[in-house]
């Protein structure tokens, strides 16, 4: 174990093989460098209030912080607010966590919560959608530990050229013969628009 020290100018403790491999950059999912939250609320957003998470803050309507700030929330795997059930929910015999942005929109067992600008700290409603699993999975962001810039992007064996890939509902895409990374992102992206709708993330390509 090493003891290293975060962009955020926090200090943890971390497994030699997770540096070794190059999948930790940050101290988890408390980082302020990684997710943007510090120890004292960020500025004022117009319509939103910040409500605490923890030692962090997640970001909500104005019409719903009253309500949720009854309860105390704590963080969640994934930069996710949870609070623990109450005793008379406990007497009815639900059971596990309340994530919050599961708790604003109801949504029933089988249906997912996606975030629609990738962010999970920013719980307003207009940045909240039912979606089903495919659709929060198209709008996720890369894989951590990931080194390579785009999304959907990947070198030929030749080492030329370059391909882009795509999945959607059940099928894969593939298109290949470009001679840069960036065009090849750039066809990955009009697939992802055509075939993932509004829940396409797509790359930052100049």
């Amino acid at each position: 174990e090493w003891c290293c020290r975060c962009d955020c100018s926090a200090w943890t403790i971390l497994n030699g093989h997770r540096l070794t491999r190059g999948i930790t950059r940050s101290c988890g999912w408390r980082c302020a460098a990684r997710l943007g939250r510090t120890a004292s609320p960020p500025p004022s957003v117009r319509g939103a209030r910040w409500l605490r998470v923890g030692r962090s803050f997640c970001l909500v309507d104005v019409a719903d912080f009253d309500r949720l700030n009854r309860w105390l929330w704590s963080p969640h795997a994934g930069g996710y607010a949870k609070r623990e059930h109450t005793a008379a929910e406990r007497a009815r015999g639900v059971c596990g966590k309340v994530l919050l942005h599961r708790f604003l929109l109801r949504v029933p067992l089988g249906s997912e919560v996606d975030h629609a600008n990738g962010h999970p700290w920013d719980n307003r409603r207009s940045n909240l959608r039912r979606a089903t699993r495919a659709q929060n999975g198209w709008n996720s962001g890369k894989r951590v530990g990931t080194r390579w810039p785009f999304r959907g992007v990947l070198k030929h064996r030749n080492g030329i050229t370059f391909g882009a890939q795509i999945s959607a509902n059940g099928r894969h895409y593939y298109r290949g013969g470009f001679k840069t990374a960036r065009e090849a992102a750039r066809e990955r992206d009009r697939l992802a628009r055509q075939l993932h709708g509004s829940f396409a993330r797509l790359n930052e390509v100049d």
